[in-house]
């Protein structure tokens, strides 16, 4: 009975032994198959990683060009201001320039206009002076047409009348109430 009672022992701690394999088998498969799975994520993870560390890279080179390009547009929005202020002020010298030319120009007009004057009251004949001052508010070209009108030069004539025509033959001496100054 004793020895019946060891082989049924045996027997069981044999059975126990083989199971004890059979599930040490089991787990060591159970532990390849979540380590494989493990690594397979852990190698997606990597790559992920990798994939944002590159396009995190990406984006701070970019960051960097757009900075840099800002940084030149700048610089020539400043140059640009500072050219429109240089041509401000050299439009307001220009402009200071225009106001004092055209003050010259009206004292040379001004000028002009009382030596025109003086022209045409020393060359017109006494009897047509034009004893009016010209107008200050005139054109110059009214000013200048009006003394080409009178220079002094124009022919003189001896009025023609034909009652005395065969009177006035004989005497050929003019009469200077009776001159006119022709257009």
């Amino acid at each position: 009975d004793l020895m019946g009672k060891l082989e049924d022992s045996l027997e069981t701690i044999t059975q126990l032994r083989h199971q004890h394999q059979q599930i040490m088998k089991e787990k060591e498969k159970e532990k390849t198959e979540t380590l494989a799975k493990l690594n397979e994520q852990l190698d997606s993870r990597k790559m992920a990683y990798t994939a944002l560390a590159n396009r995190q890279q990406e984006m701070r080179d970019e960051m960097d060009k757009l900075n840099n390009l800002t940084n030149s547009k700048d610089m020539q929005i400043e140059k640009l201001k500072k050219d429109n202020q240089s041509l401000s002020s050299q439009i307001s010298e220009k402009v200071k320039e225009i106001g004092s030319y055209k003050k010259r120009i009206q004292v040379l007009e001004n000028s002009y206009t009382e030596l025109e004057s003086k022209l045409n009251a020393i060359v017109s004949p006494v009897g047509t002076t034009n004893t009016k001052k010209p107008n200050q508010n005139s054109t110059n070209s009214q000013q200048t047409e009006a003394s080409r009108k009178i220079t002094g030069l124009e022919e003189i004539r001896k009025p023609v009348s034909d009652s005395k025509a065969n009177v006035d033959k004989q005497d050929q001496s003019f009469n200077h109430n009776e001159i006119s100054i022709l257009p």
